[in-house]
């Protein structure tokens, strides 16, 4: 027996994802209450967008990140305090072979 189209057509599906509920209140404060911002600052700077895509890419994947934005030669991170530390930090700048001039917190 052949396959056809019309014997295996897949039901419809929605695509429409909501993450929040429609009465869940609406707040103006992060998802996660205990979240920092810190800086961490780079040794020689970030020279090109391939240093910068390297560095984020490396910073971006640890757990507790939910941001990295690179302003000149400094990193702008946003995190979960109590899931990664400043040292996973300065590890993950130097896996992508810069060296961090160090790391303070912001807010």
């Amino acid at each position: 027996m052949l396959w056809s189209w019309s014997q295996a057509r897949p039901a419809p599906v929605d695509t429409k994802v909501s993450r929040e509920r429609p009465d869940a209140p609406r707040m103006s404060t992060p998802y996660n209450s205990e979240e920092k911002t810190g800086i961490a600052g780079i040794v020689d700077g970030i020279n090109s967008d391939e240093d910068a895509r390297a560095i984020k890419a490396d910073l971006a994947g640890l757990p507790g990140v939910h941001s990295v934005e690179v302003i000149g030669s400094s990193v702008r991170i946003r995190f979960v305090p109590g899931i990664v530390t400043s040292q996973q930090f300065d590890y993950a700048i130097k896996i992508a072979g810069f060296q961090s001039s160090g790391f303070r917190t912001t807010a």
